[in-house]
């Protein structure tokens, strides 16, 4: 690592290697063997990184050195480096066990890969497409839905579509058209914060598939999912834990319908808009199973404040009007601020500065959702 643009210390460590699909030990040295004219040997190290980021520029040289410690001739010819978006196992017509490589080799500006280098040295076209239909959503006791893609020709087609589940279930399985398996390397998921300047930071769920198509036309794929270990669909406030504030949380939205500022789509288990006693009966058998008793009453409700910090309009939640309305009033540190900009000052100095701005982006919640518990200011 040359540079980092913010400066930010980061460090990278090796956790693991292999050769061939075999494992190795977590170090740099790795020996390929007897390689035979023609033939290719597959080496992967896995490397884990102290903060999420992106490589923007890469550079790669090689050299070989005998036994005594001196530079002489080498087999290899060059060295060459490509954008990997994924390890994947080509198994059409058949696996033959080793990874292969879903790689970004043409610029474009949804980053999309476009062929695979295969771990028998062969190159295969990659087909990218971005557009699905979802039918069916992920609820209790339901845990599978479907996807259907319009293949574009025959060959190996890679989509890439928002991730229809949340992260508090993870997918364990993908059925292929045909009723096959699909590859456990062949489909993941990402979750990514994406800060862009001047907007609020925001989530991006996305699923990923890979799959050699036959012909042309639609296909549909079954998505198997389970819950996450230790989630809970009853912590509407996402802190991991089950208590009063989730269920004062959810008694605030009952009854609202999405469109009302005290709606919350996270109470909405069915999703009909509206949340009901249905909805009720759902958070209670998920808080009754956290807390491991079929029986057990509700807990004392800790209802949610009725302000919170950066909410600037007053409607119960911090969103991209608030985050507007924010800008108008910044004014910088020690500057009083105007009457209708009081909102904007989180940390009660008389201000809106840089202090205050890290809050509200802390506090972000989006429309129509609550802040978390601890945005309150009362």
């Amino acid at each position: 690592i040359i540079e980092t643009e913010k400066g930010l210390l980061i460090s990278f460590n090796i956790v693991g290697s292999q050769v061939g699909g075999q494992p190795g030990t977590p170090s740099l040295t790795l020996n390929l063997g007897s390689i035979d004219p023609g033939a290719t040997e597959v080496a992967r190290w896995l490397m884990t990184s102290s903060l999420q980021g992106e490589f923007i520029e890469f550079s790669a040289t090689f050299e070989h050195v005998n036994p005594l410690g001196i530079e002489g001739l080498s087999l290899v010819d060059d060295v060459s480096i490509h954008e990997l978006t994924h390890v994947v196992r080509v198994d059409r017509p058949q696996d033959d066990g080793v990874p292969d490589f879903l790689v970004n080799d043409t610029l474009d500006l949804e980053l999309l890969p476009d062929v695979i280098y295969g771990s028998d040295g062969l190159l295969l076209p990659v087909q990218a497409l971005t557009e699905g239909t979802v039918v069916g959503s992920v609820n209790p006791p339901v845990f599978q839905l479907t996807l259907t893609v319009e293949a574009g020709g025959a060959g190996w087609t890679y989509v890439r579509v928002d991730d229809p589940a949340g992260q508090q279930y993870r997918l364990v399985a993908v059925r292929r058209p045909d009723g096959s398996t699909l590859p456990a390397d062949n489909f993941w998921r990402t979750h990514r914060i994406i800060r862009l300047v001047g907007e609020p930071p925001r989530e991006e769920n996305r699923l990923h598939l890979l799959d050699h198509f036959a012909a042309a036309g639609p296909a549909t794929y079954t998505l198997f999912y389970e819950p996450a270990a230790g989630f809970s669909p009853a912590d509407l406030d996402r802190n991991g834990i089950v208590d009063g504030i989730d269920w004062g949380l959810f008694l605030v939205a009952r009854g609202h319908s999405e469109g009302q500022p005290d709606y919350n789509p996270l109470a909405d288990y069915d999703h009909d808009g509206t949340v009901t006693l249905l909805d009720q009966q759902v958070w209670l058998a998920a808080y009754r199973e956290y807390v491991n008793n079929p029986l057990a009453a509700a807990p004392t409700p800790i209802m949610p404040p009725s302000a919170y910090v950066g909410d600037m309009d007053g409607d119960k939640d911090v969103d991209a009007d608030d985050l507007k309305a924010f800008i108008l009033c910044a004014n910088g540190p020690a500057v009083p601020l105007s009457e209708s900009c009081r909102p904007a000052d989180a940390d009660n100095d008389h201000d809106a500065d840089q202090i205050d701005f890290a809050l509200l982006q802390r506090c972000y919640s989006g429309a129509g959702v609550r802040p978390p518990h601890v945005c309150g200011r009362e």
